[in-house]
Formats: structure tokens, sequence, C-alpha cells
């Protein structure tokens, strides 16, 4: 009775260590099928597949099925490794060739009248040309992006504005966290009072009130983004001076507005762009405000026009010699767009092409992620 029951105790074990070889054979065979020796090599673009397929694995009541857990991490994946990263830009690409051929032969034409002395006499001839156009395009997710003379450096206008305002708001939020903001120039209850020597013509709200009205600071900082405003914004300038913004700058590679402040590329702009995405993430009270404010500026006729319904936070630029938008384009695949030209008419036929170009380049967008799916 004994040795039947070493026996069968012996075979029991034996058995045991038998399916525990077949087991260690099959999941050999499995991963190397999925092309690694280990989970982490055969993904290795998604670390979270690792720690949650080591926590199944770690579980004794639950059964794992490998395909299934990488099927589960397949959407990710295709729009976030860098191989899917790579075959996004070479589609790109392809885009933006066809992009660049319909933009070159349809950039509006401007006419220059010819200009005559006091006597009549012909001394600069009338003659046409089409005005310069650059954009920046740059996916937030997979960071493939699309460019046309993207460094081209340009007269800002007032898109500069969207940049200091955005390290004016985190200077600010910097010194209240240090608790010292109160009764200092990072104070956003100071009153600024509106008076004669302070008009500046252009745009904005400020100039037609009546001399002697008050502004807080942060209205100031509002309406330099909201309604591009030209005293409030050099008021905040006045303030916060040059120095700070500056060395920011510099420190996200935006070298031009450092040489002169109102002069950069489309690729420079969509710097500060980043860094506004970065800040909206952050889900602060002042990120909150100046997407707020960005979602509802007053010039929203190019890149909002031309994605609506799409939420865009957007600073448009418009004057002699500049005609922009910038915009971070809040879809269910974010990304950034940097136009700057220099078709300063603002007119319907601007517009026109303007609009048409965002189409393209968001046309070029969605279809990058369509062909995922």
């Amino acid at each position: 009775m004994k040795e039947n029951r070493k026996t069968k105790l012996i075979l029991c074990i034996s058995l045991t260590a038998v399916f525990s070889g077949v087991i260690a054979v099959v999941v050999a065979v499995c991963m190397t099928a999925l092309g690694g020796n280990s989970v982490s090599v055969a993904v290795p673009i998604d670390t979270s597949f690792v720690s949650d397929t080591e926590e199944v694995l770690d579980s004794e009541s639950e059964t794992v099925d490998i395909d299934t857990v990488i099927d589960s991490e397949t959407e990710e994946i295709s729009v976030s490794g860098p191989a899917k990263a790579e075959e996004m830009q070479v589609q790109l690409d392809a885009y933006l060739s066809d992009i660049v051929l319909w933009l070159e032969k349809s950039i509006p034409y401007y006419t220059m009248p010819e200009e005559t002395d006091e006597e009549g006499n012909v001394t600069k001839p009338s003659f046409s040309y089409q005005p310069k156009v650059t954009f920046f395009y740059k996916d937030l997710l997979s960071g493939v992006s699309m460019a046309y003379n993207e460094d081209e450096v340009l007269y800002t206008a007032s898109i500069i504005k969207e940049a200091y305002i955005l390290w004016t708001l985190q200077q600010i939020e910097e010194a209240e966290n240090e608790g010292n903001a109160d009764g200092s120039k990072y104070d956003v209850n100071n009153i600024f009072i509106y008076t004669e020597d302070k008009y500046k013509s252009g745009s904005g709200i400020i100039q037609k009130s009546e001399y002697g009205t008050t502004y807080t600071y942060l209205d100031l900082l509002r309406l330099s983004i909201t309604e591009s405003d030209n005293i409030a914004f050099a008021e905040i300038r006045n303030i916060y001076g040059r120095a700070g913004f500056n060395e920011f700058s510099e420190s996200i590679g935006a070298l031009s507005p450092k040489k002169s402040m109102y002069s950069a590329s489309a690729k420079e702009m969509s710097f500060y762009l980043e860094e506004t995405y970065k800040f909206f993430a952050s889900g602060t009270k002042y990120a909150q405000m100046l997407k707020s404010w960005m979602l509802s500026t007053n010039h929203r006729i190019m890149i909002p026009s031309a994605l609506s319904p799409t939420p865009v936070a957007n600073k448009y630029g418009w004057d002699i010699g500049a005609y922009h938008d910038m915009a971070i384009v809040l879809s269910e695949n974010p990304y950034i767009l940097v136009i700057m030209t220099e078709l300063d008419r603002g007119s319907n036929a601007d517009n026109r092409f303007i609009r048409e170009l965002i189409g393209k380049i968001n046309d070029a967008h969605m279809a990058i992620y369509g062909d995922l799916k």
C-alpha cells in the first residue's frame, strides 16, 4: 500500500515537471514568434505593457492571452512608437510636396502701381509679385511635422504678444507660489489708469475708453490676447521688461526675438506654442485663463474659421507687411500651426487662400491618423 502511494506520488511529481516544461517551451515559442525574447523587447514602445502583463501573470486566478494583451495596446502603439512616427513622417512628406506645388501657384498676386516724378515721368514701372508665405505644422502626439520656408524671419506683428503673455503669466504664477506677489509688480490686482500719454493707435479697446478709466494688470494681460490691445500690451511690456523674456526665448530656441522682439520665423513661433501647450496641460489657474482667452480671440477669420467647429486657441497678427495666425488646434489629435505671410491687405482673396492652405494641412494631419485605423 505504501509502495503504491509512493509510486503515485513520484508519477504525479514527474507529470508536474513535464507539464511545467511544456508551458516554458510554449511561452518561449510564443515570444519568439512575437519577435523578441521578452515582452519588453517585443513591444518596446509602451513600457506600461510590461508592468501590466507582469501583474496579470503574477495572478494565479487569471489566464493570460498574450495576443489579447498586445491587441489591446495596438492603438496607442500605432500612434506613438518611433517606427510608426517615421511612417507618418514619410506620409506627411508626400502630402507636403502636393501642398507646396499648390501653394506656389496659388499665392495671390499683388500689383504695385507705377511711380512718377513731379513732371509725370515714370520712375518705377508697375509690377506684380507674390507676397511671402511661410508655415510650420507639428503634430503634438507623434512629433511629426511639415513646413514651408519655416526659417524665414518675418515681422511678427501681434503674434509675439502671445509669447510674451505666456512668459509673464508664468512669472506671476511663480511669484504667487512663492508668496512674493502681493504689493509687487506680480500682483495682478494692481491698477493701471488710462491717461492721454498712454494712447496708442491700432488694435484694441482701451483707446476708446475715457481718460481716467482703470484696468487691473489682469485686465491688461487678458486684453493683450483677446483684443490684441496695443495699449494694454505696451503697459505690460513696460512693467515686466525684456531681459527675462529674452532668456526665456533663448532657452526654448527662439533666438530671433531676442535680437529684435518683433522678428521671428514660423518655426521659432511654434516653440512658444509648444510651451503654451505644456502650460495648458499643467491645468493651473493662469494656464486655464490663457487657454480661455486664446479660445475667444476677436480675430478668428483664418485658422479658427478654416477648422470650425474644432476648438482652436489662436493669436493673430496684422500690420503693414504682416498677416499671420498661429494656433493650438485642440482636436482629438492636437497639433500646432503657424501661418506667417506678407498678405497684409487681408482681402477676401487673401483669406480664402490662407483658409484653403490650412484646410490642406489639416487634411494631411487627419489622413495620417485615418490611415492608422
